[in-house]
C-alpha cells in the first residue's frame, strides 16, 4: 500500500442518532453520497458491551476512550482518513468528542458536543473548555453540537422558559468570546411529525468560521431515518491535502510482461551475478534481485486507488429500500398519535 497526496474539499455530517441502532444504520445509507465523510455524532447508538454502532464497516469513530458514563458525542471518519485524524483525548469527555485534523492548510480542531437540556450550565463546561483551548493554541475551531437551547438568534420557533434561559445564556458566550453561528436558513433541525424546532449548531471561532460553506438542512429525509433530527451537512471551503490510499493487486498483474521485465532488468545486471565469492557480492546481488522483482512487478501491475465512499452491503436491493421508505412511512404516522414534551 501507499499513498498520494491530493486536494479534496472535507463533507461534514451533523446528526443527533437518538441512542436509536436503526437511526446509525440510516446514517450509513446516508453518508454513501459524500466522499470522505466527517461525521459529528450526538447521542449515538451503544451497545450492551460499550461498543458504538457506526452503521457501516468503512467508518471509525473518535470517542471517549474510558468513559465513566454513557457516551453522548462522537466523531466518525472515513477508515481511509486515519492518517489525516488524531483524537485529543486530552479534551474529549462523554459529551464531547474533539480531533484534529487540518482543513486548507489549517491545523483545525472539529468536535461534536452533547448538551444536556437539564442542566443548568449552559454552554456546557466541555463547549468552555474546548473554545479555551483554541484560543489559548490559536487553532480554528468547528463544532456540531446539539444545544438543547432556543433562541431566535438560530430560528427556534417554540421558546420555552426553560430553553429559552439556556439559550440567552448560550447566545451571551457566544458574543463574549467572538464565535459564530453557521446555521442557515429557517428550517428546523428537529422534526418529530408533530412539531418541529431548531436546536442543533454549528458553532465555529473566527479561524473556523473561514473555513466552513454551504451548510444546509436535509429536509426531505424525514422518510428515511428514524431520528427525529434532521442531517445537517456543510463543506471545507478550501481544499484539503488528504491522503488517497493505494495499492497494487496482484491477482491484477500481468504476468507476461513482469517476466519481460525481469529478464531485461536481470540481464542489464548480469555481471553481479557472474562471480559471487565474498559476502559482500552476495549481499549486493541479493538486494539488487529484490529490487529488480518489484520494479518488475510494480511495471506489470497498475495502481489501485481505494475508494472513500461507504460501499452499501450487497443485500440492499431497490426492493430492500422501498420496504424501508414503507415502513418509516407508517412510523412517521403512528408517531403523530403520541403525546410527547412539545418543549423539545
Amino acid at each position: 500500500k501507499g499513498g498520494q497526496k491530493f486536494k479534496e474539499s472535507l463533507g461534514f455530517v451533523q446528526i443527533n442518532l437518538n441512542k436509536q441502532r436503526q437511526a446509525s444504520k440510516d446514517l450509513g445509507y446516508f453518508i454513501r453520497k459524500i466522499e470522505k465523510p466527517l461525521i459529528l455524532v450526538q447521542e449515538p447508538h451503544v451497545n450492551g458491551k460499550g461498543v458504538i454502532s457506526k452503521g457501516s464497516y468503512c467508518l471509525r469513530a473518535s470517542t471517549c476512550k474510558n468513559p465513566k458514563k454513557p457516551v453522548r458525542a462522537s466523531i466518525f471518519f472515513h477508515k481511509s482518513m486515519e492518517r489525516q485524524i488524531w483524537s485529543k483525548d486530552s479534551i474529549t469527555t462523554e459529551d464531547c468528542a474533539v480531533v484534529q485534523t487540518k482543513v486548507d492548510g489549517t491545523e483545525t480542531l472539529v468536535a461534536s458536543c452533547y448538551m444536556d437540556g437539564n442542566d443548568v450550565e449552559c454552554p456546557s463546561q466541555d463547549f468552555k473548555n474546548l473554545v479555551n483551548h483554541a484560543k489559548q493554541h490559536n487553532i480554528a475551531l468547528i463544532i456540531g453540537t446539539d444545544s438543547n437551547a432556543h433562541n431566535t438568534a438560530w430560528k427556534s420557533r417554540i421558546c420555552d422558559k426553560k430553553r429559552k434561559e439556556r439559550g440567552d445564556k448560550l447566545l451571551e458566550y457566544i458574543l463574549a468570546n467572538d464565535l459564530f453561528i453557521e446555521n442557515v436558513g429557517n428550517s428546523p433541525t428537529f422534526d418529530n411529525g408533530r412539531w418541529s424546532n431548531s436546536i442543533d449548531l454549528t458553532i465555529t471561532n473566527r479561524s473556523g468560521h473561514k473555513l466552513v460553506s454551504d451548510w444546509r438542512v436535509h429536509e426531505g429525509d424525514r422518510l428515511e431515518h428514524s431520528s427525529d433530527h434532521r442531517f445537517i451537512t456543510f463543506q471545507s471551503t478550501g481544499s484539503t491535502l488528504l491522503d488517497r490510499q493505494n495499492f497494487r493487486d496482484i491477482s491484477k498483474t500481468n504476468w507476461e510482461v513482469f517476466e519481460s521485465d525481469l529478464a531485461k532488468r536481470m540481464s542489464n545486471h548480469a555481471n553481479a551475478f557472474s562471480v559471487i565469492d565474498s559476502s559482500e557480492k552476495l549481499d549486493v546481488a541479493a538486494d539488487l534481485l529484490s529490487s529488480n522483482i518489484i520494479a518488475s512487478f510494480n511495471t506489470a501491475t497498475e495502481l489501485t486507488y481505494v475508494s472513500a465512499k461507504v460501499k452499501p452491503p450487497p443485500w440492499d436491493t431497490a426492493e430492500v429500500k422501498d420496504a424501508r421508505r414503507e415502513m418509516r412511512g407508517r412510523i412517521r404516522k403512528a408517531s403523530k398519535k403520541k403525546n410527547r414534551d412539545p418543549t423539545l
